[in-house]
């Protein structure tokens, strides 16, 4: 928008200049060109609208409109230079700062407190904005996935027809697969993550986004819904035996030698000891994966009649304690005991803050070589068994306990009344009341 200017209230009226009608005394101040206040109004190099107060001439208040719009041409240009050459790694470091900021984790009295440790200075490191959980943690992860396969360095990078063949890429079969089938909604997700991180570094560069063409995939609404089903207690413990008793496991990862070729599988041999204990977390405690890796000894309490594990990082940026049941503290005991303070139980899975490696493990592809191992199916018409799956057997095992729904739901860290939590309940509770019926007609 071109800059302009108007008159400030003077005699009691607001009016742009040439526009309406002008008092007699002040059309004669304006012939004499007699100094009056203005007020000038101008888009600065952030794309956002400024003003400036000013008393002078007309003349003058043209000469310093100029100067205002020149310093914002000259000031655009040099920030576009700057964000041009600023490396892709320390762009996402502000962004996700950004992103923060205004999430709902980011307003807690500990973010703030420590945001403002950075307010004078650099942005903290992106790993540690995603150890805050929440939407920076979701928002930074399908970034740090998307990046490194597109492999930009700087913003010069970006490019539509890269990006676009990313987003053929992680709607093909052979990727949902890989990742243990993930639904529509998360991969729309993961490309809108991808505009909005090119579209915020675009303003900051006062440049034109080269991803605003890129086509997010359409999503019905049956999409939003994602079946997972149970295995029950004998399959499950099954599942957990053989994880204790084979520490080894062969996974399969589809690939393609050349653009355009036929898919193949790698197989590959990877090791994950005491994963017994990590389904044990998932499938009876009901922690989320990302909060199995983000176990450390020192936030378990083992000993007593109540054992419970304390999460500090969680999807939802709330800190919960979970109880653990006695043969899963007994699990987890040595693996407490055999690791250093302030690192993982399982580093294959953890973040890089806790000792974890650069690319962890791919535990969706560990957990279905596991279930094809004991012949158990991961997809039926019930539904997929996933990691996240589990979640639903732990809800599942609370409800058939007599455990009450709100309790459950704290313990899972779902808010009170969660779709998940009340449908479970409510399909249990019915499956209960069928069974009775059937014990008084026997």
């Amino acid at each position: 928008m071109a800059a302009r200017m108007k008159r400030e209230n003077d005699a009691g009226s607001m009016y742009k200049e040439g526009a309406g009608s002008l008092s007699a005394r002040a059309k004669a101040r304006l012939e004499r060109d007699e100094s009056i206040p203005w007020v000038l109004t101008y888009t600065a190099h952030d794309g956002k609208r400024r003003k400036k107060r000013f008393r002078g001439s007309r003349k003058d208040a043209e000469a310093m409109l100029e100067q205002l719009t020149e310093s914002r041409r000259s000031e655009g240009t040099r920030r576009r230079l700057e964000v041009r050459a600023t490396p892709i790694d320390q762009l996402l470091d502000c962004y996700l700062y950004s992103v923060a900021a205004e999430s709902k984790v980011g307003k807690t009295p500990k973010a703030k407190a420590w945001f403002a440790e950075f307010a004078e200075g650099d942005a903290p490191p992106a790993d540690a904005l995603m150890a805050l959980g929440g939407r920076p943690q979701k928002v930074g992860n399908y970034l740090k996935h998307s990046l490194s396969w597109l492999k930009w360095r700087t913003p010069e990078d970006i490019e539509l027809s890269r990006a676009s063949a990313y987003a053929v890429k992680i709607q093909s079969g052979a990727f949902v697969k890989s990742l243990g089938g993930i639904s529509k909604v998360t991969i729309r997700q993961r490309i809108q993550a991808l505009k909005s991180f090119s579209g915020w570094i675009a303003v900051q560069g006062a440049t034109a986004d080269p991803l605003e063409a890129l086509k997010l995939p359409k999503v019905e609404e049956t999409d939003t819904v994602r079946n997972r089903r149970v295995l029950g207690d004998a399959d499950f413990y099954r599942l957990v035996e053989h994880a204790g008793e084979h520490p080894d496991v062969v996974i399969e990862t589809p690939f393609r030698r050349t653009k355009g070729a036929k898919p193949e599988v790698k197989h590959r041999r990877v090791t994950l000891e005491h994963r017994d204990a990590l389904w044990l977390l998932l499938g009876e405690a009901g922690l989320r994966r990302g909060e199995a890796g983000t176990l450390t000894p020192e936030r378990l309490r083992l000993d007593g009649e109540d054992p419970v594990a304390m999460l500090t990082e969680t999807k939802t940026g709330e800190a919960r304690q979970v109880p653990l049941s006695p043969e899963l503290a007994a699990a987890l005991r040595p693996l407490a005991l055999r690791t250093p303070r302030g690192h993982s139980l399982f580093p294959e899975i953890a973040p890089e803050s806790l000792g974890g490696p650069k690319s962890p493990m791919n535990i969706a592809l560990v957990l279905r070589a596991d279930l094809d191992a004991l012949r158990i199916p991961v997809e039926t018409d019930e539904g997929l068994y996933d990691c996240h799956a589990m979640r639903k057997e732990a809800v599942t095992r609370f409800a058939l306990r007599g455990v009450p729904q709100a309790v459950a739901a704290k313990i899972v860290g779902h808010k009170p009344g969660s779709r998940m939590t009340s449908e479970v309940y409510t399909k249990v509770n019915a499956e209960q009341m069928h069974a009775e019926v059937r014990k008084a007609w026997a």
